[in-house]
């Protein structure tokens, strides 16, 4: 079903990571990832409760929000539901999630505050 020219509702469920790396239904696989995870939320956490800008707390904002949302249904469920099609015509590039599309604009948002700290020194 197509919502907008360029992004189909396909409902898809998702082991692994990103572009569904480390898929398995091997119950260890599925613990470290749920481990790694819970690492790096921790680490964002922190990294938040540190930050002086607001910028860069926002954008940490969608990126743990992004991960506790895949950790939450990687914990309840044992995978994650990838449901938005991204594509152009008929080539296909990916299904991602809402909590997939925070994490990516969170992480734009700190690439491009990066790039321009890095201008301005």
């Amino acid at each position: 079903m197509t919502l907008i020219p360029f992004i189909d509702l396909l409902v898809t469920s998702n082991t692994g990571i990103a572009f569904s790396l480390f898929s398995s239904s091997d119950q260890t696989i599925k613990i470290i990832l749920i481990l790694v995870t819970s690492l790096a939320l921790l680490f964002l956490g922190n990294e938040f409760r540190n930050a002086q800008s607001s910028t860069y707390k926002y954008a940490l904002t969608l990126i743990i929000s992004g991960g506790f949302g895949n950790l939450f249904e990687r914990i309840l469920r044992g995978e994650v539901t990838d449901f938005l099609h991204l594509r152009i015509e008929k080539f296909s590039f990916f299904v991602f999630n809402l909590a997939d599309l925070f994490i990516t604009l969170g992480a734009i948002v700190i690439f491009i505050q990066w790039i321009r700290l890095r201008k301005i020194k």
